[in-house]
């Protein structure tokens, strides 16, 4: 919980590598046991269901430097990047087009609040 909120001041230590043919990206440090709450959060059709179980299994068979590619929604076409920065604490990447990526940055802002972060 303190390095969430400690990411949340601190800048992720590996920048993402970027997607092709994406408009905006937003990203933040979360401890692994917060990462499946966050996208369920997300309101429904942001991510395609078949996709949490994919984050899930990533998240939890990762090794510290390793990083992921997911494809969340083919249809919006959002992608998240899971690049493991320490134990338990992936760095989350979203990557998609503009209005998709304002509204992830808003929810992320939004769980860090609810949070008490």
């Amino acid at each position: 919980m303190i390095r969430f909120l400690s990411s949340l001041f601190n800048k992720p230590t590996q920048e993402a590598q970027p997607v092709a043919g994406h408009a905006a990206e937003t990203s933040m440090n979360f401890d692994s046991e917060n990462v499946r709450p966050f996208l369920e959060g997300l309101a429904p059709g942001t991510i395609d269901q078949g996709a949490l179980a994919v984050v899930d299994s990533a998240v939890g068979a990762m090794a510290v430097d390793e990083t992921r590619d997911i494809v969340l929604n083919a249809q919006s076409g959002l992608q998240l990047q899971i690049y493991m920065d320490d134990i338990q604490a992936p760095d989350l990447y979203f990557f998609g087009p503009v209005e998709v990526i304002q509204y992830i940055d808003s929810a992320l802002m939004a769980f860090a609040n609810a949070m008490g972060l």
